[in-house]
Parts: C-alpha cells; sequence; structure tokens
C-alpha cells in the first residue's frame, strides 16, 4: 500500500511537472543560482577541511564530541548528522553517543542566521533563536544522559595532503549534491502545491516551511506581524523541513541508527525551543 502511494505520487508529480514546465523550470534555475551563490562555496570549503583536521589528529587534541558540536555550530545542519555517522563509522564515536548528538546537534548555518535571516528579523532576534538553539540542544544532551566528551587517542595520519584533501573534497561535494537533490525536490513539489492551491498568508508560509526551509523562511517576509514572523522562524528551523529529514535519512541510510532517532529529537527539541523562547521573552 504504501509503495502504490509512493509511486502515485511520483507519476502526479511528474505529470504537474510536464504539464506546468512554464512556471516550474524558471523557479528551479533561480533556486538552483541561490544555491550554488549561497551555500556551495562555504559548505566546500567547510566540509573539506573539517574531513582534513580529522586526518591530521584534531581528535587527539578535542573530544569527538566536542569536535561535532563546534562543527555543527559552524556549518549548519545536516552536519551534525554527517560528522556523527562518520566518526560512528570509525570508531570514534559509540553508537548512544553518535546518536545522541544526531537527536540534539541540530543548528541553522550562522552566516545564513546572521546574514540573510536578520533582513527578516533583527540581528537582536537572530542572536536570541541562536541562543535558544543551543540551550535546547544542551537540555536534549541531559536528558539522554549517555554524552561522553573523552577524548581518543588515535594514530597519527600517514596520508599526504594532496590524498586528503582529494578524498575529503570529493566527500564534501557528494555531500552537496545531496542536499542539493533533495532540497530542490521538496521546494518544487512546495512550489506545485502552492500554485494549485489557494491559502491565506500564514498557511502559505506553512507549506513553504514543511517542504523547505530556506524557501519557507523567506516566505515570512510577507507577514505584517513581526512576532508572529520570529516563531515560524523558530518552529521551521527547530524542527527542519522534509529536505532536510531526507537529507538525515540519506546519511543514515548505511548504519545501524534509524531516521527515528533524528525525528524524535526534532519532535522533542522543537518542544524544548519553544518553552526557552517563552522563557527568554519573559526575561528580556
Amino acid at each position: 500500500m504504501k509503495k502504490r502511494f509512493i509511486l502515485l505520487c511520483l507519476i502526479t508529480f511528474l505529470f504537474v511537472l510536464f504539464i506546468d514546465s512554464s512556471y516550474v523550470l524558471p523557479n528551479i534555475i533561480n533556486y538552483s543560482e541561490l544555491f550554488i551563490r549561497n551555500l556551495v562555496p562555504y559548505l566546500l570549503f567547510v566540509f573539506t577541511i573539517s574531513s582534513m583536521l580529522i586526518d591530521y589528529g584534531l581528535l587527539e587534541i578535542v573530544s569527538p564530541t566536542l569536535y561535532v558540536f563546534i562543527l555543527s555550530l559552524i556549518s549548519g545542519f545536516p552536519s551534525s548528522s554527517k560528522y556523527s555517522v562518520s566518526l560512528y563509522k570509525d570508531h570514534y564515536l559509540d553508537k548512544d553517543n553518535a546518536m545522541c548528538l544526531i537527536r540534539n546537534c541540530h543548528y541553522p548555518n550562522p552566516l545564513f542566521l546572521f546574514g540573510s535571516i536578520s533582513n527578516l528579523i533583527s540581528k537582536y532576534s537572530c542572536l536570541k533563536l541562536f541562543i535558544v538553539f543551543i540551550i535546547s540542544s544542551l537540555i536534549g544532551m541531559l536528558f539522554d544522559r549517555n554524552i561522553s566528551f573523552k577524548r581518543v587517542y588515535i594514530k597519527s595520519c600517514d596520508t599526504s595532503l594532496i590524498d586528503s584533501f582529494g578524498k575529503s573534497f570529493k566527500s564534501s561535494i557528494l555531500t552537496i549534491i545531496m542536499i542539493y537533490g533533495t532540497s530542490l525536490f521538496s521546494y518544487t513539489i512546495a512550489e506545485i502545491i502552492i500554485r494549485n492551491i489557494h491559502l491565506n498568508s500564514i498557511l502559505y508560509c506553512i507549506i513553504y516551511g514543511l517542504f523547505d526551509l530556506t524557501k519557507g523562511i523567506f516566505s515570512t517576509g510577507i507577514l505584517i506581524n513581526k512576532k508572529i514572523r520570529e516563531i515560524l522562524i523558530l518552529l521551521f528551523i527547530s524542527f527542519g523541513s522534509i529536505s532536510i529529514h531526507m537529507q538525515v535519512a540519506d546519511i543514515l541510510r548505511d548504519t545501524d541508527i534509524k531516521y527515528s532517532t533524528f525525528l524524535f529529537g526534532r519532535i522533542r527539541n522543537t518542544f524544548i525551543c519553544i518553552m526557552v523562547y517563552s522563557l527568554l521573552g519573559k526575561l528580556y
């Protein structure tokens, strides 16, 4: 039954894409240009260098857990899943630790938050949201109680700089292609839904935010009430869009860590984010 439903959805998607190509294709091109210009250079640099750091013994200085936590803050989602799975496969993290990081380390790209999003809400609001995400993830880790910050002692890398760069660069390219593909697919579905169903402004934003995080956040610019705009951005980021969930599911595909680990973390931490955000709103 599930396969039949998915098959029907895919056929419908192809049919609509074909008959409405004059509308969909220009949007796909615009989205691709924005993705390549705004995300690819930064993500390619961060993903490549972060992998090379492991090759050259960073985990002898800092713990794998601290490494994932810091790199997740710097590069944004779905990097926590990417780094956690990579370290888990290489036996630097045990399964419980990797699952805890996947559940809780979910942060927006800081350049995106304090750059693009600050044009929709104030920089102060962006800082407040960033603090909310960090506090919420730390609270989630406390609930899990199986996080470890012990360092690991590994043999130094004998790989040459060129070999390390080549391996890291190829891995980064594949990850970025996967992020682009899932984001574009989800964005296109949202575009088709929006074009064919009349929605009020809030539902319009929610549909976009449900499928594609970036488009959902930018769509809140149509809302006059800045408080509602800020809350929707909080919810979109804390839960993640379908595209991000697809990315994490793909990253976890060849491991024994189930996607439900990430889904549970997003549901739980979204509620925690709401509570922390409400508390900070009363304090400031």
